[in-house]
């Protein structure tokens, strides 16, 4: 809705719906092995897996424009809604001879609700200095059940196993505000920023006392990117940034996945994000539009390193 030549509307519904079925079948054999790789043991086992999950997605999006009378001037803010829901349900097969096999079962679903806001401001102060600001804030609440089954070969039925009952829940906030100050001059272009960010991880197993707190208050991420331009074919670049890497919703889950029972896995709720701090230093000459020689340094110094243990 063109409001008038300077405010606009924009509103947009969207629903998608899907399912996929993999199939997969796997034959693995397993040695032992003496130090001098003498094998005195050998299994083999075939797995079956069959899978059926579907989801489906309401999203609805409300986004404002209005543009300043000053040239390069503009104000956007939006607001997103998604509703997203699935439902899963796996049969696993595992055979290690013709009269040893253990067959699973696991199905349940889940739901999620995902609101998330920002908005923007961009002026341009001169031809050459322009100045970013924002603000943006995203809350996640997620659900799941799923229960597991494993089939009683006697009696032709699958059989609950109440011990690996996943009932989880969380709610994951996460609120920033930036603001960048850029210049773009004949030898020097350069751009400032700084983002502070706030979160707060909260997570359940509502079938338990079990909860899961993780929060920063303020974190600051500062970034600089610097180009002294020597010619018209060469130019030399700097980047200085922090940046953060939140865990995935697998590395927080609380509870042992045993979809697979050769291959269990399970998350930590109690996880940090990750920080990075990023330099770069480049050089860049252009011979021609076909050749050009670019030669960069970086280093990278991470704190908080998540890393995977097999168990």
């Amino acid at each position: 809705w063109f409001a008038d030549n300077r405010n606009t509307l924009t509103f947009s519904q969207s629903l998608t719906k899907g399912q996929f079925n993999p199939y997969d079948t796997i034959y693995a054999q397993t040695d032992t092995l003496l130090n001098d790789n003498v094998v005195i043991g050998s299994s083999s086992y075939d797995r079956n897996s069959e899978t059926n999950r579907q989801f489906q997605n309401y999203g609805t999006s409300l986004l404002f424009k209005h543009l300043f009378a000053k040239e390069g001037t503009e104000l956007t803010a939006d607001v997103n809604v998604n509703l997203i829901e699935s439902t899963f349900q796996g049969d696993y097969v595992s055979r290690y001879s013709e009269t040893l096999s253990n067959i699973q079962r696991q199905s349940g679903g889940g739901k999620m609700q995902l609101y998330t806001s920002q908005t923007d401001f961009t002026s341009k102060l001169s031809d050459k200095l322009k100045v970013e600001a924002g603000l943006r804030g995203s809350v996640r609440h997620y659900e799941s059940v799923y229960d597991n089954f494993r089939l009683n070969e006697s009696t032709g039925l699958y059989e609950q196993l109440p011990g690996l009952l996943v009932d989880y829940e969380f709610v994951d906030q996460v609120y920033a505000a930036y603001g960048t100050i850029s210049k773009n001059a004949e030898k020097w272009k350069y751009q400032v920023g700084l983002r502070a960010e706030s979160s707060n991880y909260m997570g359940k197993l509502r079938d338990t006392t079990l909860t899961f707190k993780v929060q920063y208050p303020i974190s600051l991420f500062p970034s600089l990117y610097l180009t002294r331009v020597i010619s018209e074919t060469q130019d030399v670049q700097l980047a200085l940034s922090r940046k953060i890497s939140r865990p995935s919703f697998m590395q927080l889950i609380p509870f042992v996945d045993y979809s697979d029972s050769l291959n269990v896995s399970r998350g930590n709720p109690e996880l940090e994000p990750e920080f990075t701090h990023l330099a770069e230093l480049s050089y860049q000459k252009s011979y021609n539009k076909k050749n050009v020689f670019i030669a960069t340094a970086y280093a990278r110094y991470i704190t908080n390193l998540t890393i995977r243990n097999q168990v």
